[in-house]
């Protein structure tokens, strides 16, 4: 136990807490078959990979997965007490899971399940047993299907995971979501809610704008219809005050991505920063509402280190930006840190959209809709092409980094035109890199390596 307690309390949670988790942090730990002694060596590693691990702010936010891991894993009990049990797919927007949440007051627990545990297991204790129980369970990585989604498979079938009540699928951008969803219900013989949120393809066509607006209206109508056949009523303060979240938490993201990528002197990597920065997509039934004073202190953080000239590299190193750092990976910010290159912000959380339809939203959830078409992650080519543009002439890298999403099959050819068009746009270089963000199956991270390390050479001509 007091291993348990020492990794704990490393990243940043106060020993009565710790104690007070300790037997439940134990018994996800015997879930995901991993041994007490791996917590010793998973601390020597975060002290060596270069995350940053000495801001108080990113080992805040790691703690905040560490909470909800837990929780996940208690969430049998939860059920037990009457609680209902929401689950979504990444990437969905959050105040729809925030207001479930808010008008459960206690009765609701949502939460995006595949990142927390795939971060928690791969990312914070560095465990590649993922490997090893995907072919146990019938699940092959080799599979190009997106190995988060897939992951929920594997939690489920080795019992890691509790089914959900709801299940909200954002097959909006992943279109494997509800696939995968119904090939789980198949294999388990289990069943729940689903409701799958989709993006119309064609909402970016000229006049298409207001019978999209109605199609997502009817999506999200749909998921609260479900929480009322709970007696959960999700009303329009609740949503109000859920868009008022969502605005203060993506504010304080976005003013972290901009001040790391335009500081002089660079107080961190773009590893730790794209981890804390996953906050606007992984969604923490336990962390949501202390989340964005955890950012908020985290950038105070890292003023003062600029202001006390303490930076990771040489003032005037060139930087490189990323669609999505892919920060399971170390190896991928080694080598940049290595060539005294700075990796700054990740565009797709420091893009910013806003509504120029010119018209008032009429409720709260036209509202929600609104958000979502706006979301550049979530939305169509035009609308995220513009965020990014926009984001490079803004934070001014030397060269872009795209890719790390083989598995998915809109990026496939997204990914391609982004890449023409910002650069284009731009003129700065840009690479599209292979591997897959969350297979390590199909990463490989020496080939990675190796074209970064060209990337690296170039711009420092």
């Amino acid at each position: 136990m007091n291993r348990i307690l020492r990794f704990l309390e490393f990243f940043d949670i106060q020993k009565e807490e710790a104690e007070a988790v300790s037997k439940d942090f134990a018994k996800l730990l015997g879930l995901l078959d991993i041994d007490e002694r791996a917590l010793d060596e998973s601390i020597k590693k975060w002290e060596k990979i270069p995350y940053d691990i000495h801001f108080k702010g990113v080992r805040r936010f790691l703690g905040l997965v560490i909470r909800e891991a837990v929780a996940l894993a208690g969430v049998p009990k939860l059920r037990e007490e009457g609680v209902k049990i929401v689950y979504a797919s990444v990437p969905l927007p959050l105040p729809i899971l925030h207001a479930l949440r808010r008008a459960g007051n206690g009765r609701v627990f949502a939460s995006t399940p595949d990142m927390v545990l795939a971060t928690f297991e791969r990312m914070i204790l560095f465990s590649e047993n993922t490997r090893e129980y995907n072919y146990a369970v019938g699940w092959n990585p080799s599979c190009r299907h997106c190995l988060l989604n897939g992951s929920r498979f594997v939690y489920m079938k080795r019992g890691i995971l509790t089914p959900p009540d709801l299940y909200i699928g954002a097959s909006a951008v992943c279109d494997e979501a509800g696939k995968m969803d119904e090939m789980i219900k198949m294999q388990t013989g289990l069943d729940w809610e689903t409701v799958l949120l989709k993006l119309p393809g064609d909402f970016e066509n000229p006049g298409a704008y207001e019978n999209s607006i109605a199609y997502l209206k009817a999506g999200i109508s749909g998921v609260f219809e479900v929480a009322e056949k709970w007696g959960v009523s999700v009303d329009e303060k609740c949503i109000e005050d859920s868009l008022a979240w969502w605005r203060q938490l993506s504010l304080q993201v976005y003013n972290l991505n901009s001040f790391v990528s335009k500081a002089p002197l660079q107080p961190m990597g773009g590893a730790a920063l794209a981890l804390v920065s996953s906050c606007l997509v992984m969604f923490m039934d336990t962390g949501s509402d202390c989340m964005a004073g955890v950012v908020k202190n985290l950038s105070r953080e890292l003023k003062k280190a600029v202001r006390d000239k303490r930076g990771i590299l040489p003032e005037g190193s060139p930087k490189v930006g990323f669609y999505f750092m892919p920060y399971l990976y170390p190896e991928i910010e080694e080598v940049f840190r290595k060539n005294k290159v700075a990796t700054v912000f990740s565009a797709v959380f420091a893009s910013l959209v806003t509504d120029e339809s010119g018209m008032e939203a009429i409720d709260g959830i036209e509202s929600l809709a609104r958000l979502w078409m706006r979301l550049p992650m979530a939305a169509g080519l035009k609308t995220e092409s513009d965020a990014l543009i926009s984001a490079i002439k803004r934070l001014g890298p030397s060269a872009m980094v795209y890719g790390f999403l083989d598995f998915d099959r809109r990026m496939g050819t997204h990914g391609k035109m982004l890449v023409a068009k910002t650069t284009e746009e731009c003129g700065i270089p840009a690479w599209l890199m292979s591997g897959d963000f969350w297979n390590p199956d199909s990463m490989n991270t020496f080939a990675a390596a190796d074209r970064l390390e060209s990337l690296c050479r170039i711009i420092k001509r």
